[in-house]
């Protein structure tokens, strides 16, 4: 599968991260596909994608444990994989992507604002849900 996970299905495993046993098994997971092998670098580059996500959108708890494993998001650092057709080095983007979120996992203040944010749109999401308008259908005629 060439496209990423959908914001729905992130939310919905930040929001799995409040059971304990789901929580295990997600960051398993997740871990598990960042060692997958380099001609699977999608499935790294996933997981590295939803782990930034549930930085800012899972418990408190599951940021913690990914903070206790930054050991192996850094790993993806030097991750490598040049596409055999194009010559392309897509290990570039996970080696990108894993050094954002340690970046992010490493600096209180860019948590604690990517957390902030990550509420404000949540809430904002609620909101528009509860009333059935979207942002576009603000002064539709």
């Amino acid at each position: 599968d060439k496209w990423g996970p959908t914001g729905t299905q992130m939310m919905h495993i930040a929001d799995a991260s409040k059971d304990p046993d789901q929580k295990s098994v997600i960051l398993q997971v997740l871990f598990e596909r960042m060692k997958d092998q380099p001609h699977n670098w999608r499935k790294v580059y996933k997981a590295l994608t939803v782990i930034e996500f549930c930085a800012a959108n899972a418990t408190r708890r599951f940021v913690e444990d990914l903070r206790d494993n930054t050991d192996r998001i850094d790993a993806c650092t030097v991750f490598s994989f040049i596409e055999p057709e194009t010559g392309k080095d897509q290990g570039l983007n996970v080696r990108e992507k894993a050094k954002k979120v340690l970046e992010l996992l490493g600096n209180d203040a860019k948590l604690t604002e990517a957390r902030d944010k990550a509420k404000v749109n949540r809430e904002r999401f609620h909101d528009n849900k509860q009333t059935g308008f979207t942002v576009g259908d603000a002064g539709a005629s």
